[in-house]
């Protein structure tokens, strides 16, 4: 990969966005992972909390002000969460709203903060990683 701009490969368009957000890329051999346990354990953990259920998030009502080259965008949220096992009937609701910073830069408008407010949620709360009592799976 090399710096520069997104336009000639997704590989070098993941380093320009990871840069971008002022992320250095730590470079390891291909096919290599003993020489990350770091990045390693973290792709262990997203797929574990990726693959066990499902997540659909639904936005309505989006309000938007703009003040020249800044922005804010309000919106109102439904997500779902439930079981990848067909078998378990088990499910998580929360209702909310997402609050969204914007900024005007070159090539287009970029999410500067996101802020997610939640109000209710109904269900298992061992569906949401955030929601579980640490050490615990579901």
């Amino acid at each position: 990969m090399s710096e520069g701009t997104p336009h000639e490969n997704p590989a070098e368009s993941t380093f320009y966005q990871l840069t971008s957000f002022g992320i250095q890329p730590a470079r390891t051999a291909w096919k290599s992972p003993w020489q990350n346990g770091v990045a390693e354990r973290w792709i262990g953990s997203v797929r574990r909390e990726l693959l066990d259920h499902v997540t659909q998030h639904l936005t309505a009502g989006h309000l938007v002000d703009i003040a020249g080259d800044a922005a804010t965008c309000r919106c109102d949220f439904v997500i779902r969460r439930w079981p990848a096992d067909d078998t378990d009937d088990g499910f998580l609701r929360s209702y909310g709203f997402y609050a969204y910073a914007l900024r005007r830069e070159h090539g287009g408008w970029r999410i500067s903060g996101i802020t997610q407010v939640v109000r209710r949620s109904e269900g298992d709360r061992s569906l949401h990683g955030g929601l579980r009592p640490p050490g615990s799976r579901p």
